[in-house]
């Protein structure tokens, strides 16, 4: 077996290795109603030889290129380069930055970029990333630039369709994002309308009366009358989600989209895409931002803390930006004493509870219920906070805060337990997961 078979033969096992990991399936006994998700299999398992077959690059592991992109975008470089050779400043960068940063001259040949070509870059305080950026807009044309991928440990500049020769094929799994199809679907419709003239392949002439003939035969009539009474593609919450990605990212690099450099699919809530690393980097990010305002799960940290009146009244006026900056903020005030503190962890509509005695007799119980309310986008919390301590009645709270998803902080007063100059106040963080 040659290199490149085995090469195949590896990434074709690993896609398959993924694919199990998200369908477990029981391969004792298969009952007839599954024959047909078995053949759908079989259909994808022939795109991928393809995919794969096409693909001359050796596997290589996709976080450390996309832990070398991230590197790019950190690391500050001071530079002062005045006409000079690209070659040679690739060269000075590399020496300075300890990071290997090569050019593809034969694909950068074909859009007509070479070794000699003058650039002028000056910067007080740029990231690598950000220089690296600056060269390439200096070079190629408005159609085709430059563009960065990391591949095999180095920094790669390169043309769009070199960029396809470093794809990488990953798996997705999205299946617990599309169970929203109403927060999917709101974000599909917010994309602009492609123009109309766009999609329309129609050959249409000027019969030089001002009228426009359609110059296609008979048969190509018919053929497109056939297609116009087919039914359109059903847009699955998963199949809106694949477009809005590729509409976000790098939209021109998509094949689907008449680029040269990645290709998405999606079945069963599994997306398939082959990409370079630098649009891997930009697609599972995009996915953790999705996730983060679309949660499964919410955490909540309760704090009950004695504060000078005075002090809670300016914190309310101007609150911290963060959770962790509202608690500091909330301990360091001059006369603040903590009281009791909890944590609770609950998925979206169940009921999580905390009940304790600490040692210096003080007994809180808490309940809360966190739903999301898909069609206004925003966390609504049942709260229930009962607290006694020594010598004192119970003390209750029962309340109900709607708070956007992500990570937020919300600041309530304790009824009853204050005094002329300071207030019982209750903390509730909440943190999306």
């Amino acid at each position: 077996m040659g290199n490149c078979e085995h090469r195949i033969h590896e990434k074709f096992a690993t896609t398959l290795n993924r694919l199990r990991s998200m369908h477990p399936v029981d391969c004792r006994a298969v009952p007839a109603s599954m024959m047909s998700s078995i053949h759908r299999l079989g259909l994808i398992l022939a795109m991928l030889t393809l995919v794969l077959a096409s693909s001359t690059a050796p596997a290589r592991p996709i976080d450390d290129a996309v832990q070398l992109l991230q590197t790019l975008d950190s690391k500050i470089l001071r530079v002062d380069y005045e006409e000079t050779p690209l070659v040679d400043i690739l060269d000075d960068m590399t020496e300075r930055s300890g990071i290997s940063i090569v050019a593809d001259w034969n694909a950068l040949d074909a859009i007509f970029v070479d070794p000699d070509d003058w650039v002028t870059v000056r910067s007080g305080s740029m990231t690598i990333a950000a220089v690296l950026d600056s060269i390439c807009a200096q070079l190629g044309d408005e159609f085709d630039r430059p563009v960065i991928e990391a591949t095999d440990g180095q920094v790669l500049m390169t043309s769009p369709t070199g960029a396809g020769k470093c794809a990488v094929l990953m798996a997705y799994d999205i299946r617990d994002l599309i169970n929203d199809d109403a927060s999917i679907q709101r974000l599909h419709d917010a994309q602009p309308d492609v123009p109309d003239d766009v999609l329309d392949d129609d050959p249409l002439i000027d019969d030089g009366k001002g009228e426009a003939i359609d110059d296609m035969p008979d048969e190509a009539d018919d053929e497109s009358a056939a297609e116009a009474a087919e039914p359109e593609r059903e847009l699955t919450p998963a199949i809106r989600l694949m477009e809005l990605l590729a509409y976000h990212i790098d939209p021109e690099a998509w094949v689907e989209f008449g680029g040269s450099q990645a290709k998405i699919s999606e079945r069963d809530g599994v997306l398939l895409v082959t990409a370079p690393p630098s649009i891997h980097r930009d697609f599972a990010d995009a996915l953790r931002q999705l996730r983060r305002f679309q949660p499964s799960m919410v955490e909540t940290t309760v704090v009950i803390v004695d504060v000078p009146a005075a002090e809670a009244r300016r914190l309310v006026r101007r609150p911290p930006p963060s959770n962790r900056a509202w608690l500091n903020a909330l301990l360091d005030v001059d006369g603040a004493e903590l009281v009791w503190q909890g944590s609770l962890l609950s998925g979206l509509g169940d009921t999580a509870r905390c009940d304790t005695n600490d040692t210096d007799g003080h007994h809180a119980s808490v309940e809360m219920n966190w739903t999301n309310d898909t069609t206004s986008g925003r966390l609504s919390g049942a709260l229930h906070l009962r607290f006694e301590e020594p010598g004192e009645q119970q003390r209750e709270l029962k309340t109900t805060l709607v708070v956007p998803t992500g990570d937020n902080a919300v600041l309530l007063t304790l009824p009853g337990a204050r005094s002329e100059t300071t207030e019982r106040r209750v903390l509730v963080l909440s943190e999306s997961k």
